[in-house]
């Protein structure tokens, strides 16, 4: 889910998301750092879902990113990744 998440997002859909995941501004300011430029946003965007889901534990769950994408009128991302979940338990079956 995160490398569909790695090329569906802006630089300013991360930001915008970093700051409804309450990321510290030091660790988004990191971020933008270590990965800076055009070329390199799909790796911060990787970055930061690692740090998210390493951060939040248990709370980073499938389903809090799609209420979150939901919840910020990102709807086709929402819908994509609530997709990729049901894709994933039907090949757990």
């Amino acid at each position: 889910m995160f490398d569909y998440l790695k090329t569906s997002l802006s630089k300013y859909d991360l930001r915008y998301v970093m700051r409804k995941l309450a990321f510290p501004e030091d660790k988004c300011q990191e971020l933008e750092k270590s990965y800076h430029g055009k070329e390199k946003l799909p790796d911060r965007i990787y970055h930061a879902f690692q740090y998210w889901r390493q951060s939040r534990g248990s709370q980073a769950t499938i389903d809090s990113l799609i209420w979150l994408f939901h919840i910020i009128n990102m709807e086709d991302v929402s819908q994509k990744i609530r997709a990729l979940k049901l894709y994933a338990q039907a090949v757990k079956l």
